[in-house]
């Protein structure tokens, strides 16, 4: 059976609102909540807020390319999804360790006196406060991750007819 005779017999009007569905439930609702609810967890502060990449824009690309691939290796995806999440949490961690205060003080002639104790005190205690404010993102962006893959899978499912078969 060709093509123009499957969709004059109205095969594919379910494929095209199954696929419409998905990337709707995918893209569109997995942005809008992934992004309010991370709002919600850092306090109204974003990451886009510190300087770091857009994850709005980074969110749709990889929900768009895991809700592809869901109606078709649906065995693999978890596990690349995981793969993914890994590789990023591992990048942004060390780039935060790269983007720490130093511990050390900026002014040479105070070696060896009572005020380079003190100024490395009160450079310690500035950078574990930058630290602990920093895991809150981590932490966030790991809950962000999984509620963005969560969508993804969400979205391919109805793709594949998994979910809400009647459609």
């Amino acid at each position: 059976m060709d093509i123009v005779t499957a969709f004059a017999k109205g095969m594919y009007d379910t494929w095209f609102l199954r696929w419409g569905l998905g990337f709707v439930i995918s893209l569109g609702l997995g942005h809008m909540l992934t992004k309010r609810v991370l709002k919600w967890l850092r306090k109204g502060e974003t990451a886009e807020q510190q300087g770091g990449v857009e994850g709005g824009l980074v969110g749709l690309i990889e929900r768009s390319v895991f809700t592809s691939l869901v109606p078709f290796a649906f065995s693999a995806v978890g596990a690349a999804m995981m793969g993914w999440i890994a590789i990023k949490m591992a990048v942004n961690w060390k780039y935060a360790y790269l983007r720490a205060p130093s511990e050390e003080p900026m002014d040479s002639s105070i070696r060896g006196t009572e005020q380079e104790t003190e100024e490395r005190k009160k450079l310690r205690e500035e950078r574990q406060d930058w630290i602990e404010e920093e895991w809150i993102f981590e932490r966030t962006s790991l809950l962000g991750n999984l509620m963005s893959m969560g969508f993804a899978m969400w979205g391919g499912l109805i793709c594949r007819a998994d979910t809400w078969s009647f459609i």
